[in-house]
């Protein structure tokens, strides 16, 4: 550790202008990109270290889609520094086993607020449950006229479901003898068939043709900070993709009204559903934007893009746990929850109003 936090001060040394660096730490809970608190003689600061499989063009189409949020008034963005060499993000070559891997590095403000929450067990309170609608909604107005000039490969919706049914095949040889492959290897059946069946709703409902913007893409309380039941900060904008506005709402329902238990007990909290869906919509009346909030065929499609939602985030509770040395039981708590989900998606219909 100590290695990496002394390899992490050259790395600012070299490259920003933030004064001596009196104190580096590493943020524990992330699952995904490698983040660090800075302390220097000229503030505080985060610093992320991107997944390695992270691109170029990935990084600089999230920051410039960063820049866009700044200056159209989104004051909940954290501000990217640029380096010495005036870019916004640092591109470094550090070796990984026998092998050279070209990674990259992005200074960002550190934001103001608490971080009271990760993505699991999210028992906001009421008022905080609102105002993450709010924000949603006031980031989609914002991104809304966002053109960028970086691009970023995605695959559609549709078609990434459909594709999950190999991947789960593929996943099931790396399989071993703990309790998680064996969950996983028991549900490997209806899994193929659940990406079958959700491509074939998102046919239904049209997906297709639902209006598409730069979506957040991973919404959830973990990616946001507050203080006095206000959003202060909104950040980790590395999964924002070309896609359906309203799979952003369904994916923020999945995440922040969840309900996390034993085996049997994993549910949607409905109650909270609705008034997420409720804060959300009414944030479009209060910016006056009313004609632009979720229209008649976004509402009826939401409860099917949950159900591509949870197959989504099965396929990322099993893929991540083969990437790596992974703690059993952790992921082991969260496929009992998504595999819950499923089928308490397909047993109950949120009944969200037009």
């Amino acid at each position: 550790m100590e290695n990496e936090l002394n390899h992490i001060k050259n790395i600012i040394k070299e490259n920003y202008d933030l004064g001596e660096v009196v104190k580096v730490e590493r943020v524990s809970g992330g699952y995904v990109n490698i983040s660090y608190v800075i302390e220097a003689s000229s503030g505080k600061y985060f610093l992320r270290r991107y997944r390695d499989t992270a691109r170029r063009s990935e990084v600089e189409f999230e920051h410039e889609l960063i820049k866009h949020l700044i200056n159209s008034g989104f004051n909940k963005t954290p501000q990217l520094y640029k380096t010495k060499a005036g870019k916004t993000y640092v591109a470094k070559f550090e070796r990984k086993n026998a092998y050279k891997k070209l990674v990259f590095y992005a200074m960002f403000e550190f934001a103001k607020g608490e971080d009271k929450y990760t993505w699991y067990y999210p028992y906001c309170n009421p008022l905080e449950l609102r105002e993450a609608a709010k924000t949603l909604a006031e980031y989609h107005i914002y991104v809304k006229d966002f053109k960028p000039k970086a691009k970023k490969k995605t695959v559609p919706l549709d078609k990434l479901i459909l594709n999950l049914r190999k991947e789960f095949e593929n996943l099931s040889r790396k399989a071993d003898a703990t309790r998680f492959c064996e969950l996983f290897l028991a549900n490997k059946e209806e899994l193929e068939d659940k990406c079958v069946e959700v491509y074939k709703e998102l046919k239904t409902i049209d997906y297709a043709n639902l209006p598409k913007m730069v979506i957040f893409g991973d919404f959830h309380l973990g990616n946001l900070k507050f203080k006095d039941n206000k959003v202060t900060a909104m950040y980790d904008f590395d999964w924002v993709k070309w896609d359906a506005r309203a799979y952003d709402v369904a994916y923020a329902i999945y995440y922040t009204c969840g309900i996390w238990g034993k085996k049997g007990e994993n549910t949607i909290d409905v109650s909270k559903a609705l008034e997420f869906f409720k804060a959300y919509q009414e944030a479009f009346i209060e910016a006056k934007k009313e004609n632009e909030a979720l229209n008649k065929r976004e509402i009826e499609a939401l409860p099917v893009l949950m159900k591509a939602v949870n197959i989504f985030l099965i396929h990322w509770d099993i893929s991540d746990f083969y990437s790596g040395v992974k703690n059993v039981e952790e992921y082991l708590k969260f496929l009992i929850h998504d595999l819950d989900l499923m089928r308490w998606l397909e047993n109950n219909k949120i009944e969200f109003k037009v």
